[in-house]
This record gives structure tokens, sequence and C-alpha cells, in this order.
């Protein structure tokens, strides 16, 4: 198997790689190296913790001081794990959200383009505009001018294509990942792999192509089933030189996957195998240390045998056309030497920019690394887990002992009034104390010393048991600086808790808390990242799909140039912001509610994933208020220039109205006081052939005279009549 080296300038060609003697060799060579036992050994004792599962006879010097069993018995308070599942629980109801983008340079390039080409028709959109609303000034005889745009206008075109535009390939991947995410089940299998992080500080999964390039192999992997080469400082596990899986399947299953592949003698030697004696094999999917090899799952298969099987993949380096290429190869074993799918994997991911970084499929992350091991917050509490059962025994055997406060006495003094015997008299001597009352036979004898002998003895409940429960709180918070989950969060708040020691407890468990979900959400975005990219062997002639996203229906056919390119995924998930969020929801519903913020606001805020898209969704309706005012005050204007021209007229019509008819009643004076005159003359006329008085004469004459002054006040002359 030394001849097999794959680091250095002694490798195998590429030919010889395809040798099953090579292949084979590989493959358990990688076996032999990656199994250790101590790893299996302390993720079992990890998840035996979380369930309470425990050897009880290393309690035996406490439940069984001096050979005496005391009457209570040693049993778990499930402390840690209350603490555990709050974070899963709020890991459950907390959103992933997650931005596609591409990271190859001619993506990049097609993108940039169509973004130019986006803000080049946005600006010449709102210039046609301009130009069309000039156009109507014209046409209403008003001055056509067109005016440059204004800062605002190029800022929000800007903002938007540089915050919220996505690319049509952009977006068919958010369709092909939407999709994806829905049929894999996408969000329990992060709730179930956050589980394992929790209980053992890894967490794993597989995606990879297999079945000819129509199947898409994506699912949680067991962590005690994980044995991987990290040599590097690398965060993920997928940049390791090589991984090994282990997991028990059916004869069933076996021949569904691999079947056409195996031979006849080797499918016959499948059916021969009834199982063997080995120290390190896997129970129900779990790998522990064992003397015994369990040859079926009867509660799972019925009728039908488990085989361990064991998935290897690593990177070997391969010379091409004078260069050095890293390849991705896989090899799998069923029990001892049966080795199906061998070779170089066919469907690696490479970015165009950078072909010699290629991944494994099997990947996984670890929290709080060190030494290549995961950080296990049940390991990390076992002693503060086994002292709270401690504590919590000495509190029942304190409760279980305790009693009244009691009298020494002699016991062959007790009256013989009680019974014959000695065990009859003591039994109702203990009923007759417990009621308050002490019996005395005064003829008998020793009545004076069973009367007032001994001292009084308090067996009751003393300060000890308040001092173990103050001793449960501590252990209480104790776990609380390792968890990150407060008593606040537990809905607890310890009496005996200053309120520095608390505000110590809450800023711990934050940078706790933050650090444990950063590390799932890494995680997720691998995982997330890796199957959209498979996507792009999956679909690469071409798809179309329907999901749905609340109750919205969406069907979408992918871009032409997705299995072109290269993908990443980014999640933007944070417990914080999440709270943030949640706090703000509710604080819009209590706003709209009195008036102090808009239903439509309420709405969207409610309906928002993240404070950016918050402050997104804000930002648009506060443009859209402004140039709805805008808009409005535009129109208010133009409806008070038309009302101030109605008035204009209307005052015109109505100067010309009362000109008419201040005319029309000077011409009705003029009318009336002619014929006034005309009657005057007459009179005259008449007085002075009848001969009348001259005295009357006159004054017909006077009167005359002034009718005639007012019909024409400005003629100098008098017509007199004499």
């Amino acid at each position: 198997m030394n001849n097999f080296e794959d680091n250095d300038l002694s490798f195998p060609t590429e030919e010889s790689k395809k040798s099953k003697t090579y292949l084979e060799a590989k493959v358990e060579r990688l076996i032999a190296e990656s199994l250790s036992p101590r790893r299996g050994i302390e993720i079992k004792k990890a998840y035996n913790l979380r369930h309470g599962i425990r050897d009880n006879e290393q309690f035996d010097h406490i439940t069984k001081k001096y050979g005496v069993e005391f009457p209570a018995h040693l049993s778990h308070t499930p402390l840690i794990d209350r603490h555990v599942k709050v974070l899963e629980g709020e890991m459950e109801e907390l959103p992933l959200n997650y931005r596609i983008s591409c990271m190859d340079k001619n993506s990049l390039t097609r993108i940039a383009e169509e973004k130019q080409k986006g803000k080049s028709n946005a600006i010449a959109s709102l210039l046609s505009k301009q130009i069309e609303h000039s156009y109507d000034n014209a046409i209403q005889g008003k001055k056509p001018t067109i005016d440059f745009l204004s800062d605002d206008e190029i800022f929000r075109v800007n903002n938007h294509y540089n915050t919220r535009w996505k690319s049509n390939l952009e977006i068919s991947a958010q369709h092909v990942l939407n999709y994806e995410t829905q049929r894999l089940k996408f969000k329990a299998f992060s709730d179930k792999t956050f589980s394992d992080l929790t209980t053992c500080g890894e967490e794993y999964y597989v995606s990879k192509i297999i079945g000819n390039g129509k199947v898409h192999w994506f699912e949680r992997l067991d962590p005690n089933g994980c044995f991987f080469r990290k040599t590097s400082d690398n965060e993920m596990i997928n940049k390791c030189v090589s991984f090994v899986y282990i997991r028990m399947e059916s004869r069933a299953e076996i021949l569904a996957k691999w079947g056409d592949q195996m031979t006849a003698d080797q499918i016959e030697k499948l059916g021969s195998y009834t199982g063997r004696s080995d120290n390190y094999v896997i129970v129900n999917g779990s790998p522990i240390i064992t003397d015994e090899f369990i040859n079926d799952r009867s509660a799972i298969g019925v009728g039908n045998k488990y085989f361990k099987v064991w998935y290897t993949e690593w990177i070997a380096t391969n010379e091409v056309d004078g260069k050095y290429r890293p390849d991705l190869y896989q090899g799998i074993r069923i029990e001892r030497d049966i080795y199906v799918d061998l070779g170089k994997y066919k469907y690696v991911t490479r970015n165009p920019d950078n072909p010699n970084d290629i991944t494994l499929n099997f990947n996984g992350i670890l929290y709080d690394e060190y030494e290549a091991k995961g950080r296990s917050m049940f390991l990390d509490t076992e002693d503060i887990q086994n002292k709270y059962d401690i504590y919590d025994f000495h509190l029942d055997n304190a409760v279980a002992l305790s009693g009244n406060k009691v009298q020494t006495v002699i016991l062959e003094n007790i009256p013989t009034i009680f019974g014959t015997s000695q065990t009859e008299r003591l039994i109702k001597h203990q009923e007759y104390t417990k009621h308050g009352f002490n019996y005395v036979s005064l003829g008998q004898e020793g009545s004076k010393e069973f009367n007032n002998y001994g001292q009084a003895v308090d067996l009751s409940l003393g300060n000890g048991v308040e001092q173990i429960r103050q001793n449960l709180q501590n252990l209480e918070l104790r776990a609380s600086l390792i968890t990150g989950v407060s008593p606040a969060q537990m809905g607890e708040v310890s009496p005996y808790a200053g309120q520095g020691q608390t505000k110590l407890v809450v800023n711990r468990s934050s940078l706790v808390v933050r650090k444990l979900f950063s590390t799932h959400f890494k995680f997720c975005q691998a995982a997330l990242t890796s199957i959209l990219n498979n996507c792009r062997h999956l679909y690469k002639e071409g798809f179309k799909g329907v999901y749905v996203l609340g109750d919205l229906v969406t069907d979408f056919t992918l871009d032409e140039n997705l299995s072109l390119s290269f993908l990443g995924v980014t999640v933007s998930s944070d417990i914080f912001e999440w709270k943030a969020v949640e706090d703000f929801k509710q604080m819009s519903i209590q706003l709209a509610g009195q008036d102090k913020l808009d239903v439509a606001d309420s709405v969207d805020i409610y309906t928002s994933k993240s404070m950016t898209e918050i402050k997104d969704k804000l930002v648009t309706n506060l443009e859209k208020k402004k140039k709805d005012k805008t808009q409005e005050m535009q129109q208010q204007l133009e409806q008070a220039g038309k009302q101030i021209q109605e008035l204009e007229g209307r005052v015109k019509q109505f100067d010309e109205a009362s000109l008419q008819i201040e005319t029309n009643k000077l011409l009705f004076d003029k009318e009336k006081l002619s014929k006034e005159i005309e009657i005057k003359e007459k009179e005259l006329e008449e007085l002075k052939r009848a001969n009348i008085d001259s005295h009357d004469i006159k004054v017909k004459q006077l009167e005359l005279e002034q009718l005639q002054i007012t019909f024409s006040p400005a003629s100098k002359e008098v017509k007199n009549i004499s």
C-alpha cells in the first residue's frame, strides 16, 4: 500500500489510477488510517449524556456509602438538555435567508453588462418621461423645457441596481434553490444537523450526483460514522484530502444502488455473509466499540440483514498537459471485500477561474475546533450535570430522612399497655408520638426515667436543604455560561444571583450563542452552495419546475447559462437580528393600531425576514410616498391654475355684465327724463294758452330748466320757452 502515495512527485499516473489494484488498495488504506476508536467513544458518550445514559456505578461512593443504601435513588435531571432545547427551539423559529451570487469572471461580466444596460434603460426612461412632459406643456402653450435628472433620481437608480437588483441568471438560480430546498426538506435537515452540533460539536452532510448524473444524493450524515484526515486550517471538512463514512444498509438498499455494478460472485458473497466479530461496528447507524457484530435491525427492516458499508473519497493529483491537476476519486467497500463505484468522480464542480480548487462531496464543520474535534456542550458540562444530579440526590434524601423533634427513650421502659412484645410497643409508641402524645404508666418500673430521659433531637428539615437548593441554582448559572442560554431565556431568574452576576451571564450567553449559530450558518451556506452547483449537472439539459412560497405558486424555467456558471450562496440569518425583526414586527402592529404608522408599511414590515429587507421596503415606500406627494402637489397646482383661470374669466364676465347693467340703467334714466321734460313742456304750453297766472308759469319754467340740467349736465344751453 505504501507504493500508492498521492502527496508527492512519486504518485502514480492517471492511467495507473484506473486499475482495480490501486483503487482497492487506496480504499483499504483510507479505512485503516481514518478510523479512531477514541473518536467513536467520545461522540457516543456525548449522545448518551444527552439522553441521560451513563454508568451509575461511578456514583456508588455516594449512593452506597459504608455499604448503607439511602432511601432515595440517584436519578437524571436533564439540566443541560433543557438549555440545549432552548437553542434548538430558537433555531427552528429562525428563518434561513440566503442570497445567490455568481463567482466566475464570465458570469460576472455578463451580469455587469446586464446591470449597466438596465441602468441605462432606467435613465433613458426617466429622460423620455421628461421629454413627453415637455411636449405636453408645449401643446398647452407652456414653455417646453427639459431639465437634467436630479441627484435624487440618479441616486435612486444607482441604489436599486447596487442593492436590490438581480440578474436573470441569479433570479433563475434563486428559483432552482427555492425548488430544491423544498424538495429536499432543507429546513428539517438544518434543524437536525444543528442538534448534532449542540450535542457533539460536529455536523455533516453529503451532496453528490449519482445514478448516471440523474440522482442527487443529499442527506445528513451521522457524526458517529464520519472520519477524515484534516491537515489544514480550513473550517470546512470538504477541504480535507480524504473522507470515510460508515453506515449500515440492508441487502435491498445495496442491490438497488449498485446491483448493476456487482458481479454474480459479489451478489452471492453478499448473501453468504452471516456476521462476524469486530471491535468496531455500527449499531442503529452509530459506530460503537463492542465485541459483537449485530447482523440485523428487525425494528427497522424486518427480515433484512444489514451490512457495514464504507464510503470513501479522496483527492489525488494527476498530470494533464505538463501541469498538475487535482481530481476527485471515490470507492465503496461492502463488508470485508466487496468493492463498487471505484474510480474518478465525473461530476466535480470546478471554478473556471481556479480549476485546481476542488472539494469533497462529503462535508461538515466543527464547533470551536480543537485538535480536529468539535466542542460538545454535553461533554463540557458533564461535571456540572453530575453534580446537579448528586445535589438533587442529597435533597431527596434529606426530605426522605426528615422527621419531627423526638426524645431519646429507653426501649425497655416503653409502657407495657402498648403491647406484649417490644416491637409492638415500639410501633404503638411511635404512632402516639407523631400525634403529639407521650403516655406514661406511673405504676410501671422505670416510668420516671421514661418520662424525662434523654435530650430532644431535631430531625426536621433545616438550613442544609436551603444550602443544597442554592448550590443547584449556582450550577444552573454555571451551565448558562457554557451553553449560552441565560436564565431569562429559560423563564427563570435565580433569587441567589445578584444583578452583576446575572448581567455577566447574559453578556457571556450572547457571545456563546452568536458563535454557535454562526458556525451552523456557515455549514448551511456550504450545503446550499453544493446543492446549487450540483444542479448545474443535474439540470444541464434544461428544467422547468414549480414550487410554493407562502401562498404564491411559482413556475420557472432555468437560464441557459446556469450550467456554465460557478455559483455561491450567502446566508445572512442572525439570531439577534431575527429577534430585532420580531420586536420590530410587534411594534409596527401597535403603531398601526394607534394610527402612527400606515397599514401598508405595517404589512410590509410584518412580512419581512430581515432588517435589511425592512429598511429596503420602508425606503421604497417613502420614495413612493414622496413621488405620490409630488404628483399630488403638481396636480393641486395645475388644478389651482385652472381654478384661477376660471375665476379670471368669471370676473371678466362679471365686469362686462355690471357695465352693461349700468349702461342700461343710464339709458333708462335718460329716457325717463326725456319724457318728463316733454311732459313739462306740454304743461307749460297749456298754461300759457290758458292765460294762467304768470307765477305758476315761472314755477313750471324753473322745473323744466332743472330737468334739462339733469338730463345733460354738460350742456351749457338751456332751452327757454318764452
